[in-house]
């Protein structure tokens, strides 16, 4: 009975995930420009009350996103190295704004949310220096965590370093905000 239900429970999983990919894909295609987006690279969109739409994903170089002009200052073809940048767009699709949130020589993986109030939500993976607003931090591990928190201006909240002290590794699938605003990351550590 219970691989019945599990069975059933990721057939259903596997469609939804299929269609939301689908969804995805086409709404990045129109909204990201940057000719160096790649369009098989990490992105997340999160949809908040009024029905705008927040598009984080990684880019290289300089790329034109809407109206602004993002750069990244490394110019290494390094896989992993990259900006993470974050765009907003009205109810109807229509450009708002875009910044650039972090950038780093050797990213690992990103997660992005958004609460009820509109505060967006970063957990960044990564090695070596992350430079993230207006400020940087480096990894103590062989891959550190940093959440974000910005209010719905782009103020930064908090940042919360996650890390090892003698070279430990902290890597993670998932960023979720709970109903009453906790942080819940999934991952683990070697």
């Amino acid at each position: 009975m219970n691989r019945i239900i599990f069975l059933a429970f990721s057939i259903i999983f596997i469609t939804c995930s299929r269609e939301a990919y689908s969804q995805q894909m086409s709404f990045d295609k129109t909204v990201l420009v940057g000719k160096e987006i790649d369009p098989y690279n990490s992105r997340e969109i999160q949809v908040n009350r009024q029905g705008e739409v927040y598009v984080a994903a990684y880019y290289k170089r300089l790329s034109t996103i809407g109206t602004t002009q993002l750069n990244t200052a490394s110019t290494s073809n390094y896989a992993y190295s990259k900006g993470l940048l974050l765009a907003k767009y009205n109810a109807t699709g229509q450009f708002l704004w875009a910044m650039k949130v972090a950038e780093c020589d050797t990213f690992k993986a990103f997660n992005f949310e958004i609460d009820e109030t509109d505060h967006l939500y970063f957990s960044l993976g990564y090695n070596g220096t992350l430079y993230y607003l207006n400020d940087s931090i480096k990894s103590k591990g062989d891959s550190d965590i940093l959440i974000l928190k910005l209010d719905s201006l782009k103020n930064l909240q908090f940042a919360i370093p996650i890390g090892g002290s003698n070279g430990e590794g902290f890597y993670y699938s998932c960023l979720k905000i709970s109903e009453k605003n906790e942080i819940v990351l999934g991952g683990y550590y070697n």
